[in-house]
């Protein structure tokens, strides 16, 4: 859901505190940024009220498969 907000709405959320405290949520939030930043021309181009797929596998490792959505407006 980060990544997913963080594509659709940068401004949502600041820089999380978690991340100065713990080295692992520093490199997640790492790694979400650098999925984010790559999925930004594509979601760019996605046209008005169409769902763009931001890839988030295998870079995060989730434990369950996870698709994301996020409906462009």
């Amino acid at each position: 859901m980060y990544a997913a907000v963080r594509l659709a709405s940068p401004g949502v959320f600041g820089p999380l505190p978690a991340a100065d405290e713990s080295d692992y949520i520093k490199k997640r939030v790492s790694i979400v940024e650098d999925l984010v930043r790559k999925g930004e021309n594509g979601f760019s181009r996605t046209q008005p009220g169409e769902l763009f797929r931001l890839e988030l596998q295998p870079l995060l490792e989730l434990v369950h498969p996870v698709e994301t959505f996020v409906r462009r407006y």
